[in-house]
């Protein structure tokens, strides 16, 4: 058993791993229930630092029912709550651990300080991680003045790999809150009894080390040590995902939101993998094909993400949930970074991005601008507005940048809760296209704050009806409910285009404009109508700002049902 701590603590899972089989087998064999007991806890641990999180809770389980059967101490079952504690916050499961590990808080409270400090140091360590990763640095400071508030506190009877994680992040939080010297002088106090061969500890010091040296104003120092810490904890295999987590929260802090961005999507990717086989993550077999939708008589929305079910939240965990929202703040935060110098180029480019979000050839925009341009022309729309319109509905979805991915790939009906998520983007899309007077940015901004209106009053976000949603957002919600339902998304199949111009129809004078259906069906998409696959080989006109900009007139409609049918606001009744 012993040989397994010093081969873990060295970093050499494969031998750590060996001697623990080892000794799992003796202690099977000998009907020790003690030493079976050591043996389970301790294969938990290494399972755990092989990122083998199911193997890991296996052999933890194990250990409890042995600790149960047997009589052991109450200290073991304490041992057996911090364990599992320990593997669900690597696997992202910050609920669940925080119960295992205030269930030993709890169960150690009045307890002999002496006896149980080390799993109580051990539990505030981890639920310290687990608020910083969450942004709650001040949630962190509480937990370890709780700790130190306690009686006769003696730190030097702990074991150095649960003072330094205790310390580590006791230091992290100082330094997020301004702290800087109380940081330093925390670190300091442990740097000494940590052993160079002591790997894992090693790792978890320069972490905190890192981020103390940025947040005290020595960036380039502390970049540098952190993202030597990553690399060399990758390698390793030990502390991978807290190291990442603290380079990203790094790098956000000192205005990095590029490489932020790619940490954040590189630890989901870590976090699913680790979580994978415990519970609730899975993969979509994306050879299989989603349930066919057929067109029904009761119809949830066309447009796929305004159909919402009463259901729970979907069965992602903690750590994903909040890599999932920072990453899309990141980039929203990186989009504004970039129209600063280059607006024009960035405006095409996160067009695109935003359709790759949710349409797996990225052409969604690019099929709605081509089409719109089709459907103005045939609204006898002089061709420059048309352009300008059609330049403008490319860009409807830009506000998706800043909703999370496990919303809008969620590969069924969406949840009330998720579905007033998804409904954030118009107002994203609005503000992210703020920044401009240019006309094609004023057109693009009127029409992603309207598109999801609807005819009948019961769109979002202002519920407007009828002629007072603008012309140009009518135009683009049936294009671009038309498009999503000719191809395939995450929550459904593609529908044919029969099916399409029937729904379409069937929506008039409901969620559309019934005059533009007559029109969109009988002059654009015929019944006969084929889908491009190909486009033209020049690219869409590009989005040109200019230093001038027109004020904007709504367009009025030349005559097809006997009236003029124009854009104009009036009272909602």
């Amino acid at each position: 058993m012993d040989a397994a701590r010093l081969s873990l603590g060295r970093g050499a899972i494969s031998d750590a791993l060996v001697q623990i089989n080892d000794a799992t087998v003796c202690g099977v064999q000998s009907g020790d229930k003690q030493l079976q007991f050591d043996a389970f806890s301790r294969a938990g641990i290494v399972y755990l630092r092989a990122q083998r999180l199911d193997l890991a809770l296996a052999a933890n389980d194990s250990a409890e029912r042995i600790a149960l059967e047997g009589r052991l101490t109450d200290d073991s079952l304490h041992k057996v709550w911090t364990n599992r504690g320990a593997c669900l916050t690597e696997g992202g499961f910050f609920q669940r651990a925080t119960e295992s590990f205030n269930r030993v808080l709890e169960a150690t409270k009045f307890l002999p300080v002496e006896s149980v400090q080390d799993k109580r140091q051990a539990c505030l360590g981890n639920l310290m991680f687990i608020a910083l990763a969450s942004g709650r640095a001040k949630n962190a400071l509480s937990y370890a003045e709780s700790f130190l508030a306690e009686e006769d506190i003696r730190t030097s009877t702990s074991s150095i790999e649960n003072l330094v994680i205790f310390e580590g992040w006791y230091a992290t939080a100082l330094a997020q809150t301004g702290q800087h010297e109380a940081a330093r002088s925390r670190l300091a106090s442990v740097r000494q009894r940590i052993a160079p061969e002591a790997l894992g500890s090693n790792i978890q010091f320069s972490i905190a080390l890192a981020v103390t040296e940025v947040h005290g104003g020595f960036v380039d120092q502390g970049v540098t040590r952190l993202r030597e810490t990553v690399t060399l904890a990758e390698q390793k295999n030990l502390f991978y995902t807290q190291a990442l987590q603290a380079l990203t929260l790094v790098l956000e802090h000192i205005g990095q939101i590029a490489e932020a961005l790619q940490c954040v999507e590189k630890l989901e990717k870590v976090m699913k993998e680790a979580a994978r086989g415990i519970v609730g993550i899975e993969e979509l077999d994306e050879t299989v094909e989603p349930p066919p939708i057929s067109p029904s008589p009761v119809r949830a929305g066309a447009a796929g993400e305004d159909e919402q079910i009463e259901a729970s939240e979907d069965p992602t965990n903690s750590s994903i949930r909040i890599l999932d929202d920072r990453a899309a703040q990141l980039r929203i935060r990186r989009f504004m970074e970039l129209t600063h110098d280059e607006r024009a180029t960035v405006l095409d480019r996160i067009a695109v991005a935003s359709a790759l979000v949710d349409d797996e050839t990225g052409q969604h925009c690019a099929r709605v601008e081509l089409l719109t341009l089709d459907f103005c022309r045939a609204l006898g729309i002089s061709e420059a507005r048309a352009k300008l319109i059609s330049a403008g509905s490319r860009m409807h979805d830009l506000g998706k940048i800043g909703i999370p991915h496990r919303v809008l790939l969620a590969p069924r009906k969406l949840t009330p809760m998720e579905f007033e998520i998804a409904k954030k983007h118009v107002p994203i899309g609005a503000d992210l296209l703020s920044f401009s007077e240019d006309d094609v940015v004023k057109m693009a901004k009127i029409i992603a704050q309207n598109h999801h209106e609807k005819w009948d009053g019961s769109g979002y976000p202002k519920k407007l009806f009828e002629d007072a949603i603008p012309l140009e957002a009518r135009i683009t919600s049936i294009v671009d409910v038309f498009d999503v339902l000719t191809h395939k998304r995450a929550y459904k199949r593609a529908w044919s285009v029969e099916q399409a111009r029937d729904e379409v129809e069937f929506m008039a004078d409901k969620h559309f404009d019934p005059t533009l259906v007559k029109v969109f069906l009988e002059q654009v998409v015929k019944a006969d109508y084929v889908i491009p696959t190909e486009f033209p080989n020049e690219a869409p006109a590009p989005i040109v700002l200019r230093d001038y900009s027109l004020p904007y007139e709504p367009t009025p409609i030349p005559t097809l049902t006997g009236h003029v049918v124009n854009a104009r606001s009036r009272p909602l009744h």
